[in-house]
């Protein structure tokens, strides 16, 4: 389930890239797109991770894994929270 919830983020993020190709405008464009990849990778280590704890059963490796995938969650919903509220709302 968590591989088909990248369809929509996947169209949304090549869109971003084929509206900066046509216009050439790196802002917004790129900066939308990085939102949309930041939660393509989110999505992609939530959807591998108990595939990595089959793999390596050591606490530390899976604290460390566990660790990277909160950061870059936390990350991704923060950056597209105020995204969303500057530029899509804001305007």
């Amino acid at each position: 389930i968590p591989l088909i919830c990248l369809f929509p983020l996947w169209f949304r993020f090549n869109q971003c890239l084929r509206r900066y190709t046509d216009t050439g405008q790196r802002w917004p464009n790129l900066a939308n797109a990085f939102k949309y990849a930041l939660s393509q990778t989110v999505t992609l280590f939530g959807a591998f991770h108990p595939l990595y704890r089959m793999k390596n059963d050591t606490e530390e490796s899976i604290n460390l894994f566990q660790t990277f995938w909160m950061g870059l969650f936390i990350l991704s919903s923060l950056y597209s929270f105020f995204w969303d509220v500057y530029m899509d709302w804001g305007r």
